[in-house]
């Protein structure tokens, strides 16, 4: 019966430390995309970075706005379109 426990114990612990550190490379993952620091098309400079409604926006000095969507990061000439783009 001790075999078996420990076998077990072994077993479980062995699969929770491989989704930690699952978890700990996605999460590094996701950090890295959102300290990016990519540049406007034009080379404005990031102004700020902030959440709205949940996705990750970047502002550029020259008003445009660099947002997480669900198929990635997109481009859009100014705030008000990004909000257009979500609010549908």
């Amino acid at each position: 019966m001790s075999d078996v426990t420990t076998n077990w114990f072994a077993g479980v612990s062995a699969v929770l430390a491989i989704m930690v550190i699952v978890h700990t490379l996605l999460q590094l993952r996701k950090n890295k995309r959102w300290k990016d620091d990519r540049d406007a098309s034009s080379g404005a400079s990031l102004v700020s970075r902030a959440r709205y409604r949940g996705h990750r926006v970047m502002h550029y000095s020259d008003g445009s706005v660099l947002a997480e969507t669900r198929l990635g990061f997109r481009s859009f000439e100014n705030f008000d379109l990004y909000r257009q783009y979500i609010d549908r």
